[in-house]
């Protein structure tokens, strides 16, 4: 029975191409009305399917947000993986690295929130818990190659103060701060508008201790260039319990 003029027409999707529907629908719907409001439903009339439809791809919510995540964590793995092409040097990649992440905030804050938020339990979403295990696997792998001689403890301690500072970067320009207006001087309001004018200068400035200084890129070979505390790092569970209802 063909529609009535009152009666929208269901729309077809090619295998694939409604759940990256749904998710950029998604993203669209959180950024304007906030995480609480993100309704299955609501996004199947948006897209012009059955109200049904979502639910085959992502059954719950949850689903929905930890596809939003993953796909952010391969774009930010992309970017990064890009980096590592337009230098050899250990510094210079830090700053793209961190030139990326700082990008992904600003151009993306819905899904960087749901990576870094912790909204989402990642172990219950074993392509989530990869796309991030992949994402940071890839700076341990940069620092193993250029922080000679530093040992894996050291390496995790390095890749978390590399990840503190750029995080802590991105996190301030994004932040609802830097949006309110500000009528009275404020050294903390100033410093983050100079941030935020200028973001990879800050990142040569996080860069250059941690890294080892400017005049000592260079070098075929060099000492872990921070001092750092040796800590005993869990092994990971080899069970990662999976969201039985996300993959039918």
């Amino acid at each position: 029975m063909p529609n009535s003029p009152d009666t929208p027409a269901r729309a077809t999707y090619h295998h694939g191409e409604l759940p990256e529907t749904l998710i950029d629908l998604g993203v669209t719907q959180i950024r304007q009305f906030g995480i609480e409001k993100l309704s299955l439903r609501a996004l199947a009339r948006e897209a012009g399917v059955s109200p049904t439809a979502p639910y085959r791809h992502f059954p719950t919510r949850q689903c929905l947000l930890a596809a939003i995540a993953t796909r952010g964590f391969h774009s930010l793995t992309a970017r990064m993986k890009s980096a590592l092409g337009e230098s050899s040097d250990a510094h210079d990649q830090f700053v793209r690295f961190g030139k990326a992440y700082v990008d992904l905030a600003r151009e993306d804050p819905v899904s960087y929130e749901l990576m870094f938020g912790g909204v989402i339990d990642f172990e219950r979403y074993p392509a989530l818990f990869e796309a991030a295990e992949t994402n940071f696997r890839q700076v341990i792998d940069v620092l193993r190659a250029h922080a000679g001689g530093a040992s894996e403890d050291d390496l995790l301690v390095l890749a978390g103060t590399v990840w503190a500072g750029v995080h802590g970067i991105a996190s301030l320009l994004i932040s609802k701060l830097m949006a309110a207006p500000h009528t009275r001087p404020s050294l903390a309001v100033s410093a983050m508008r100079r941030l935020g004018s200028d973001p990879e200068a800050a990142l040569h400035l996080l860069f250059d201790p941690i890294m080892g200084g400017s005049q000592n890129r260079n070098q075929k070979s060099r000492q872990t260039p921070v001092s750092l505390v040796r800590i005993t790092v869990a092994e990971p569970s080899a069970h990662i319990s999976k969201e039985p209802l996300c993959q039918r």
